[in-house]
């Protein structure tokens, strides 16, 4: 506004000079099969860069900044129109413009730098991970820069593993290099190795403790490992240092909506969309997000925009298939996951093979789920059974193909066929069933945060049925879940009086 003031929230401004934008997050868009982002990627070593006694002095400022993990302040920071002197400055000079996005700013910093200079080839490798431009094959990386930026470049190719490798390679050679800590910690994240990854992050938020986005990764862990009010208190903290960090006020979204705040929810994760409109993700779960609250115009419209921002990325069309199953559009529904199933692999640059299992699985048993609704009770079987074998640990998978045996189950219990089948399904189901776990239900990782959308509650549901001919059948259940503890308690109860003498049934389970 006029003011030079923008509102992000509740209580959250940030101040800028009228007439000028306010500074954007340090992010990098980065694509070649869907869309990923970056945040803070500093990749360069301040100890390896062999700074000149001028450019440590006069740069000094910024360097603390830089080290500290405040990106954006190592930029604010650097003095004027200083030009660096030594071939380390200009390096540092080309590491703090790239991490907010400019490229073009960064290659002539790096004109006059030599090119066999430490951190010149992590500087082009991270370029080349972003604009996923071929690398040649060159020597083994030499310093714990050049690993960090090899592990961007490795998880551009979606080879997590070896991106992993890179990164706990960066940690062995400079161990108090703070951002390849954070970088460990996201990509243990990304196989769902959330104790792990939480050990790599309280090293690299101690190292550099005004890393933003550090404290969000810190906030999905805490939310991964249902503690809710810990999860928020980092969410705050990365907005504190960061106002325009999308995935902060998302994860505070997140929590908010698992906490049983759902408007709060809902309002965080429009600014999120709003100060990123380009991402994908964001849309989806905004889109979720008014699906569950009701809106159907509102989701429909933000899960559009999500496919055609990113067309390649499967999670929009999950979401949408389960809208249009909740406005009884089946057939539509039905096309939209099978589509999600096409593109589930796509995410592998930023989840392991062991996730990717696991979403398919979730897929295939929503898909199982509206054949179920269509009548189609043997598709829906075997897309169950498809679903268990993606992932044999997934409690929804289980618990849909136990509904789909039931389904073929006789009423009147004469054919016993599918009873032994059925309840040993069920069974499975809820022994490894996670608290709160429902048809959704997903490990939360790098980027998958739909378990998040479960809150705390007791809900009740009942089903009851009257025919002419005399039948009635009631099916009830009361469940709840409370932090750790979840319970459900169900009851069937069916009576037919039959059309001839002694073919009365009553049943109660």
């Amino acid at each position: 506004n006029p003011h030079g003031t923008l509102r992000l929230g509740n209580n959250e401004q940030a101040i800028v000079e009228p007439g000028r934008a306010p500074r954007k997050t340090a992010m990098i868009e980065a694509r070649s099969t869907i869309q990923w982002c970056l945040y803070y990627p500093g990749v360069l070593h301040v100890p390896e860069l062999a700074l000149s006694p001028t450019d440590d002095r006069i740069l000094r400022q910024s360097l603390e900044a830089y080290q500290r993990g405040d990106l954006l302040g190592a930029l604010d920071q650097w003095p004027g129109r200083y030009h660096a002197a030594s071939q380390g400055g200009k390096l540092y000079r080309a590491m703090v413009v790239l991490g907010v996005g400019q490229v073009d700013e960064a290659r002539k910093a790096l004109a006059g730098v030599a090119k066999d200079a430490p951190g010149r080839r992590a500087i082009e490798e991270m370029i080349d991970a972003v604009n996923y431009i071929d690398r040649k094959s060159e020597s083994e990386p030499a310093t714990a820069g050049e690993w960090l930026a090899r592990s961007y470049y490795e998880q551009s190719r979606a080879r997590l593993q070896p991106a992993l490798a890179a990164a706990r390679k960066a940690t062995s050679i400079a161990p108090e290099f703070g951002y390849a800590w954070t970088r460990v910690a996201e990509l243990l994240f990304s196989f769902g190795k959330t104790q792990d990854a939480s050990k790599a992050l309280d090293r690299g938020i101690q190292l550099a403790p005004r890393n933003a986005q550090a404290h969000a990764l810190r906030g999905f862990l805490l939310a991964a490992q249902n503690h809710i009010s810990d999860a928020r208190q980092s969410f705050d903290q990365a907005i504190a240092l960061d106002g325009a960090l999308a995935n902060a006020w998302l994860g505070r979204g997140l929590t908010s909506i698992r906490r049983g705040h759902e408007e709060d929810g809902r309002r965080d994760m429009q600014i999120a969309a709003a100060l990123e409109p380009n991402r994908s993700i964001l849309r989806s779960y905004l889109g979720k997000a008014a699906s569950q609250a009701g809106s159907n115009a509102k989701a429909n419209l933000e899960l559009d925009r999500a496919k055609k921002i990113d067309p390649n990325d499967p999670t929009p069309w999950l979401y949408s298939a389960i809208q249009r199953k909740q406005e009884n559009r089946y057939n539509e529904a039905v096309a939209d996951l099978e589509k999600s199933l096409d593109l589930n692999d796509n995410r592998r640059v930023y989840r392991s093979q062991f996730l990717l299992d696991q979403d398919r699985a979730v897929r295939g048993t929503n898909l199982a789920s509206i054949y179920l609704k269509e009548g189609m009770e043997e598709q829906s079987v075997r897309e169950a059974v498809r679903a268990v074998n993606s992932d044999y640990g997934s409690a929804a998978a289980h618990l849909f193909l136990a509904n789909s045996y039931d389904a073929l189950r006789d009423p009147n219990r004469v054919v016993l066929r599918y009873e032994t089948a059925w309840f040993n399904e069920l069974l499975i189901s809820n022994l490894i069933s996670p608290v709160g776990g429902g048809s959704l239900s997903q490990f939360v990782s790098q980027q998958e945060y739909s378990k998040l959308f479960e809150k705390d509650g007791v809900g009740v549901s009942s089903l009851f049925e009257y025919r002419s001919t005399g039948q009635v059948r009631e099916n009830a259940s009361v469940y709840g879940t409370a932090g750790n503890l979840g319970f459900a308690i169900d009851a069937g109860y069916h009576y037919d009086r039959g059309v001839r003498l002694n073919n009365s049934l009553s049943n109660t389970e």
